[in-house]
Formats: C-alpha cells, structure tokens, sequence
C-alpha cells in the first residue's frame, strides 16, 4: 500500500519502490538499512497506478521497479513510468525476466536491471548510487540544450519532445494529459516603461514560482518571449485540469518589487493569459494542442 510522506519521512535519499510481493520488499529494505553513509525513505507501492499517483507529489531520487504487477506487465511497466518522470533514474529489480542481459529495459529508459537471483546489499547500493550519479551527469551536459537560458526552465524544443512522448504514450494506452498555456500580456509595457531588464525580472521571478509550486510530475517550459507552457500529466477530467491551471494562475497573479533602470524599486503588477486543452482524442500534434491551448484563451 502507498506510504504517506510528511516532511518527516523524507530524510536522506527518498526511493520509491514497486513491488506487491512483500518478502522482496523487506529484502530491498534490510540491504538498504546496511547502508553506512546515507539514510534512505523506502516508500513501497504494491500497483503501477498507487506509484504513478505517489510520483506526483513528492520526487525520489530513484525508482525501483518490478516489472510484473497487477495492473501492469513487463516493458510496458518501464514505458508507462519513463514517459511520466523526468531525470529521475529506473532500476528494474524483477524475477521474471532473470535470463535477460538488460539491454531491453535500458532502452526504454531503465537505468540498469538486477535479477532478484543475484541481489545483494552492496550490488544495490552500488547501482543506486551509480544509476543516480550517471543521470545527474546527463542532466548536466543536457541542461544547457534544453533548457532556457534566462528563466532556468525547459525552452521550446525540450516541450515539444516531451509532448510528443505524451502523445505516443496516450495513443498507446489511452491515457489523458492537458497542456496550459500562459502569457504575460504587460511585459512590453514593462519593458517600455521600466527597461528589458525589468521585463526580464519578471519573467525569472514568474519562472520560479512556476517551478518551486508546480507538482512534481508538471513540465514547466518557456515557450516564447513571455509565453510559458505546463504540462499536466496526470489530468484525467477536465475538472482536475481546470483546477491545476487556476492553482497556476494564482501562483503567479500578484505583485512584483523590481528595479527599474534608474535603480528604483517599483512595484509591477502583472497582466496574464491562459488557456487550456486536453488530448482527449489522442490524436492532436504537440504544435496543435498547444495551440489549442492557446486559442482558448
């Protein structure tokens, strides 16, 4: 069953677990408890559905997947969690497929595989650690190509690429997610006004509150000069995808202490857009959903 997190039980290295055999699961928390240098949350999850759901309020620093469950079998357990987490590294840790080399599941995002016949304490850790270091170092030498440079979130190509992910998966599985779109219309006037740099100000001070209260499987990008585009993954009724867009908006509708170009501080209101669509027929484009978003302004 899904583990409650509070700020609490977050200490140390947060990992999520899937697995519904529950000898495997306190095997994987005894080789964790062996682990002298760092303390770890195991939350365990006994179904694909309680994980996914687990994924969108608080990031682990790694997943641990067996890949057979109830509501979920095989690779299409590593597609369903890979096309909804980001930089987050996959460990399958599964009996079932003991014979296999691996190389299946790292190409469908996995980081490495771990028959159960051959767990050990220090294999794991080993691998946690290993798996976590090599994605953070790709998440590096990545970040300056998809990421904007100005507000520090994804820009316009990473979105894209991660819609149509979005998209395929929805095809496959039926699934639904809602994009939203969102446009400071004042920032010209700001710009006039109190100069670029102000209006740049605002877009890094935006861009923050997007990130820091956005939910963690959210995909915040930077779509244009002053138009920003969520990603909501898990929006399965267009009442969860109205309610995850007001919350966005209210984050960010308020008031804002910049310095001008004379070196004093103002205070800016801003003035904002924002619309909203869902792939409810899975067959948009990523360009044609976010200008449906866009259009329902």
């Amino acid at each position: 069953m899904e583990k409650k997190l509070t700020a609490e039980t977050t200490q140390g290295f947060l990992i999520y677990l899937l697995e519904d055999d529950a000898f495997s699961a306190t095997v994987i928390r005894k080789a964790l408890n062996t682990d002298v240098f760092q303390s770890h949350t195991l939350v365990v999850f006994d179904s694909l559905e309680a994980l996914l759901t687990g994924l969108v309020n608080f990031t682990p620093e790694i997943v641990l997947v067996d890949l057979n469950v109830p509501d979920s079998r095989g690779l299409d357990t590593i597609i369903k969690i890979s096309s909804l987490i980001d930089a987050i590294p996959i460990v399958v840790v599964s009996g079932a497929e003991a014979d296999s080399t691996g190389e299946e599941f790292i190409n469908y995002g996995a980081q490495d595989f771990i028959p159960k016949s051959e767990l050990t304490a220090s294999l794991l850790l080993r691998v946690i650690r290993f798996s976590i270091l090599r994605v953070k170092t790709s998440k590096s030498l990545q970040r300056s190509a998809k990421h904007d440079f100005l507000t520090k979130l994804y820009n316009r190509e990473a979105l894209i690429e991660k819609l149509d992910v979005m998209i395929n998966c929805g095809v496959r599985y039926n699934t639904k997610f809602s994009v939203c779109y969102l446009k400071i219309n004042n920032i010209p006037q700001i710009n006039e006004k109190y100069g670029h740099q102000a209006g740049d100000d605002i877009l890094s001070l935006i861009a923050n509150r997007l990130r820091l209260f956005s939910r963690a499987s959210d995909f915040i990008a930077r779509y244009d000069g002053n138009e920003f585009v969520t990603m909501f993954p898990n929006s399965k009724t267009i009442q969860g995808a109205i309610s995850a867009a007001r919350s966005q908006l209210k984050t960010i509708d308020d008031n804002y202490m910049i310095t001008d170009q004379n070196g004093e501080t103002v205070n800016v209101v801003v003035d904002c857009s924002m619309g909203l669509a869902i792939n409810s027929n899975n067959c948009d484009t990523s360009v044609e959903i976010i200008e449906k978003a866009f259009l329902s302004c």
